[in-house]
């Protein structure tokens, strides 16, 4: 996260506990430019819904959610069945294993 977002302030601009309802990364979007992907969500804790224009989003849902999801909430929608990703399972481990502790 930190390379993506550099900075010290990465908390400012981070959004927890809100519900991505869409992220528009056509690059058509009224977002002005340099920050070409439109993101609407709703706050959980509010129930108000938010737009957010940014260079980058960082999705962190599995590719499991996204293939049985009933809502793909990317546009344009990401193609899951030419995902190379695709029929590895329902779990996948990866382990890392560092010299130093951190």
């Amino acid at each position: 996260v930190r390379r993506i977002m550099p900075g010290n302030n990465i908390h400012g601009k981070l959004k927890l506990q809100h519900e991505v309802q869409t992220v528009d990364w056509s690059g058509e979007s009224t977002c002005p430019p340099g920050r070409p992907v439109k993101v609407e969500v709703k706050n959980l804790k509010t129930n108000d819904d938010l737009t957010y224009c940014t260079k980058k989003v960082i999705s962190t849902v599995s590719l499991g959610v996204l293939e049985e999801s009933n809502k793909n909430i990317f546009e344009p929608q990401i193609n899951m069945e030419d995902s190379p990703f695709q029929g590895m399972g329902n779990l996948v481990k990866v382990y890392f294993r560092f010299n130093e502790t951190f």
